[in-house]
């Protein structure tokens, strides 16, 4: 839900409200992750959170933030890749 409570955030260009939205829904699936890191499910939410926080920082210009965000969904998902 905070994912796409972000995702429309950004198409009505409120971006601080965007990244708030996504940066809740990462702080909320965090502790969920930190159980379970095997949930394929949690990390490819969490993961898409924090791209949708990249794509936020990015157009505000915080391009060292963004690519944070984005390595760390890489690592997130990187492990799914192979799985059936």
């Amino acid at each position: 839900a905070l994912d796409r409570e972000g995702q429309v955030a950004v198409q009505r260009g409120r971006l601080p409200e965007a990244l708030a939205a996504f940066r809740r829904g990462a702080d909320l699936l965090g502790p969920l992750h930190a159980a379970d890191p095997e949930d394929g499910g949690v990390r490819t939410d969490l993961s898409n959170l924090r791209v949708g926080a990249a794509g936020v920082l990015y157009h505000q210009g915080e391009l060292a933030a963004a690519g944070e965000e984005v390595a760390r969904a890489d690592a997130l998902v990187r492990p799914l890749a192979g799985r059936d």
